[in-house]
């Protein structure tokens, strides 16, 4: 997304240079950056600050790990480890989710 737009929520632009980007989050159709996103999932999944972080990044914009690793000042061994915790856990949550529609 170009730093014309706005995040929904907080009216946030693109400053990747204050770590800020926004993107589009598909389910609503609507520009979120990835500080807003990053703090609903936190609430709302049981992902970490830091998986929040990664997966808002991955979500939103589609980064690779080693783009999110130097946009977060980490390295990508460490992208590369939270996304795999981010995928088992929201995996997890998948099958409970499944259970408890049954």
């Amino acid at each position: 997304m170009n730093g014309q737009t706005e995040c929904a929520r907080c009216t946030s632009t693109d400053e990747l240079d204050h770590g800020i980007v926004v993107g589009l989050l598909s389910e609503l159709n609507e520009p979120v950056c990835n500080i807003c996103r990053s703090e609903e999932l936190a609430d709302e999944t049981p992902l970490s600050k830091r998986e929040s972080e990664v997966y808002a990044l991955k979500e939103l914009v589609g980064w690779q790990h080693g783009d999110i690793a130097e946009f977060l000042g980490l390295e990508k061994s460490t992208v590369d480890t939270v996304s795999q915790r981010v995928g088992e856990k929201t995996e997890k949550s998948k099958r409970l989710a499944s259970i408890d529609g049954d």
